[in-house]
């Protein structure tokens, strides 16, 4: 208001009609400003946002039975547009919003032209925008403009190799495919044959890096900056932390994956989702699949061992970073502060940590009651690792996301509620010949708990039940002829319930500890259902 009280003192003497028009320059000249705060004390992730700034008093956006609601924010200056991008990065055309098969002029498009010399891509805007910590542990808040408000709003999105602020930024509209260069076109089978299988960091990097036809790095994978603001814009308009609940579940089911291709939702408008809890596709902000479907593997963001994360917010070093370029260990990389507690596999967010990085886990739960806001769950294996996000993951994707260890597999997680229990001293292994599952668990030792080694793959169809010993109790692997593969002796037991079945297929059994016990954590690549099954722990 201070521009305004200047150009009042400054209008002695000045018609009025000139006062009017000069007060109504500046008045439309000033900043929007949205914001949201979380609070964590509120465990109902819709009930945990309130608006801040311009957004306050705005109608939130929400999936309906058949179609979107925009709500306040239909016309809000950051709303993306479609387009095809050449590989010098600049627009060929833009496409109709509601349907990618035309151009915006009603002609056919290229979308699903593997001969275009580009990409699909979602032209954004200039975003200046922050995250600020709060007082409370998990407590942030969120703010973006079309202008610098002052300092402490920054743009990385828009700034490129070079240090440069740029106008826009771009973002594929579909999931990647492609086995020797990366391309978002739409009619694309989500097949192991078109590149979709579990592949390293690096190879997708380098698949997303052949777009680039000259020595600037202009295309690369999805980067971190980029993740975390649409993600806050997403909280944004739908005015919760569950965006799964306001956008679309996605795709929950690995199934029917590999039938289907991209493009299912081309003439579904900028959003379309089924919150109804089916498998299907999604599409925010013009993309499909934010999350569910494939998981996404942003460069800029690196774990370590000791869960804290390390970021790197631009390609050159304007954030502050020491390294330029993206690498896969975090050499160069700012610390982010931000350390999830907790030593398991799988934990509830509990709480995040807010600054110049955007938002991370900082807080975790083991806890089946716990009540949190966030939405969502944390993965690490312990080791440095680039962070996933999204993915099918029996569910779950909604913001926070799943922040989990790099691998190359599709996880989908199963439960180890009950536990059994061994006197000091007492070990116990399950192992199998040939390629079947292997497991091996060391001696119970009270002061550190139970050790483990390293799990492998199982290559072909197990089912694990559990039979009586006399007074012990066995874990009896059977392949598909109902051969016993192998019985082993668990020693002394204390059982909480009856054991049922456990089938797995193709799967593999990880470790961590829950609870302060030794918990088994397998993975199935089919039925995404939860099962139940038995971890170890050292007897009270």
């Amino acid at each position: 208001m201070l521009d305004l009280i200047e150009v009042i003192k400054a209008s002695k003497g000045m018609p009025v009609k000139d006062l009017v028009s000069r007060l109504a320059g500046e008045i439309m000249s000033l900043p929007t400003i949205y914001g949201w705060h979380v609070d964590p004390s509120v465990s109902d992730p819709a009930q945990a946002v309130t608006y801040l700034k311009d957004a306050v008093g705005k109608a939130p956006a929400a999936i309906g039975a058949n179609t979107f609601s925009y709500g306040g924010w239909a016309d809000a200056f950051f709303m993306p547009k479609p387009c095809m991008l050449r590989y010098d990065g600049t627009v060929a055309y833009y496409l109709d919003p509601d349907d990618y098969t035309k151009k915006a002029d009603g002609t056919s498009s290229d979308i699903a032209n593997n001969s275009f010399e580009g990409n699909a891509m979602m032209e954004w805007p200039l975003i200046w925008y922050k995250f600020e910590q709060g007082e409370a542990d998990g407590e942030g808040s969120f703010f973006c403009s079309d202008h610098q408000v002052d300092e402490s709003y920054k743009c990385w999105c828009n700034i490129d190799a070079e240090g440069e602020i740029k106008p826009h930024f771009y973002t594929s509209i579909y999931n990647g495919t492609g086995t020797s260069c990366t391309r978002s076109l739409s009619g694309q089978l989500l097949d192991n044959g078109n590149g979709v299988q579990p592949t390293s960091a690096a190879t997708e990097n380098s698949r997303a890096a052949a777009n680039n036809k000259g020595s600037a790095p202009i295309w690369s994978t999805e980067l971190w900056c980029d993740r975390v603001l649409i993600n806050a814009l997403l909280v944004l308009i739908g005015k919760s932390l569950d965006t799964q609940a306001v956008f679309g579940s996605g795709l929950t089911d690995n199934a029917d994956i590999s039938l289907l291709r991209t493009g299912a939702l081309d003439q579904a408008g900028l959003f379309a989702g089924d919150i109804s809890g089916g498998s299907n596709f999604v599409k925010v902000f013009g993309m499909e699949n934010w999350w569910g479907g494939l998981y996404h593997r942003p460069l800029g963001l690196i774990g370590g061992a000791d869960n804290t994360f390390r970021c790197k917010l631009t390609y050159g070093t304007s954030d502050g970073s020491e390294a330029v370029g993206y690498n896969l260990t975090g050499s160069g990389y700012i610390s982010s502060g931000a350390q999830p507690d907790g030593t398991s596999v799988d934990s509830e967010i509990s709480a995040m940590a807010f600054g110049t990085f955007g938002m991370l886990p900082s807080g975790c739960t083991e806890s089946q009651d716990f009540d949190t806001c966030y939405a969502d769950t944390f993965r690490s294996s312990r080791r440095t690792y680039q962070p996933q996000q999204g993915g099918w993951n029996g569910g779950i994707g909604s913001v926070p996301e799943v922040y989990g260890s790099e691998s190359e597999y599709y996880p989908i997680r199963v439960c180890i509620p009950d536990m059994i229990y061994l006197d000091p001293g007492e070990s116990v292994s399950v192992s199998t010949t040939g390629q079947g599952i292997m497991v091996a668990v060391g001696v119970c030792d009270p002061a550190t708990n139970i050790k483990s080694s390293d799990s492998g793959w199982q290559q072909q169809p197990y089912t694990v039940t559990t039979s009586a010993c006399g007074s012990k109790l066995c874990l009896v692997f059977r392949n598909s002829t109902n051969t016993a593969i192998s019985v082993s002796d668990v020693g002394s037991v204390i059982l909480n319930r009856t054991e049922p079945s456990v089938s797995l297929i193709g799967g593999m059994v990880n470790r961590g500890k829950k609870d302060g016990a030794f918990s088994l954590l397998m993975t199935v690549s089919k039925d995404n259902a939860w099962t139940t099954a038995r971890g170890l722990a050292c007897k009270p």
